[in-house]
């Protein structure tokens, strides 16, 4: 049950003089809960994806151009949020600029999304992301949407911290950052997010996580990193309090990639752990 629905069944029963038990939200309901695209790519249809979605309590979801103004209807419907349109970002001093998904992105407009932008790796240097970031951004701003870095594997930006490079170079408080747990893991090993984390607290828009294990990271590949929450030896509760005693409110995502069991399965295994508390 979404928080709407829980406040709306209180108002009725105050005004009713009657008692409701109602469902126990966790301290996770401060944060918006939301499943990325690539976890539901065995459901068919995007009706029957934000149907999926809905019903195991998922506030949002992230999508990529193409059929956006058809999934924002659909999700829209069901009661889901866009969280995020992925999108990608060549970083090049000699290739043409990139073609923005301009109907994507207008079907967005003053939804609060975010334009989540992995700058894809052509020998650019930081100068050349900060100007394709302020391109996308004099499109973006105007319509209400923030940017936020995506921090990938052999892209231009593949950790927070180069994230955060790039965004001191574009000097725009709409564009910012995003930690995407899996990646990190792979670059940088285990480390204390911490420090990290409350440096980029101000430009952190969205949350990336997964499941996850412990140990060499940098050597492991996806199955090891991308895990339904729940799984997998790594502190995840422990990443979730630093988020928490860092006061973030953004949104936090889980990741799919890779993930055999079937979207039911796995969704209902992460957004259950979610709600014990988790944060």
């Amino acid at each position: 049950m979404h928080n709407m629905e829980i406040a709306v069944l209180a108002v009725v029963a105050a005004s009713l003089g009657t008692a409701v038990l109602l469902p126990q939200v966790s301290s996770a309901a401060e944060n918006e809960f939301f499943a990325m695209d690539n976890g539901i790519r065995d459901v068919k249809s995007i009706s029957d994806k934000a149907a999926l979605l809905s019903d195991l309590g998922y506030d949002g979801v992230t999508w990529r151009p193409g059929t956006t103004a058809v999934a924002v209807k659909e999700m829209t419907a069901r009661g889901v949020k866009m969280h995020a349109l992925m999108m990608h970002l060549s970083v090049s001093k000699k290739e043409k600029a990139s073609a923005l998904p301009l109907k994507d992105i207008e079907a967005l407009k003053g939804s609060g999304a975010i334009l989540w932008v992995q700058l894809t790796r052509k020998g650019g240097s930081d100068a050349d992301a900060a100007r394709e970031l302020k391109r996308l951004n004099a499109v973006a701003k105007p319509m209400g949407l923030r940017i936020a870095i995506y921090p990938h594997i052999n892209n231009h930006v593949e950790t927070l911290e180069e994230a955060l490079r790039v965004t001191d170079l574009v000097a725009d408080d709409n564009v910012g950052v995003s930690l995407t747990l899996c990646h990190q893991l792979k670059m940088r090993g285990i480390q204390d997010l911490a420090p990290l984390l409350k440096k980029a607290l101000p430009k952190l828009f969205i949350v990336q996580v997964s499941g996850a294990e412990t140990g060499n990271t940098r050597e492991m590949g996806w199955d090891k990193l991308i895990q339904p929450l729940g799984q997998g030896s790594y502190d995840i509760k422990g990443l979730f309090q630093v988020l928490k005693d860092l006061n973030y409110k953004g949104p936090i995502g889980v990741i799919g990639f890779g993930i055999r069991q079937p979207a039911k399965q796995h969704l209902k295994q992460s957004i259950s752990y979610w709600g014990k508390g988790s944060l």
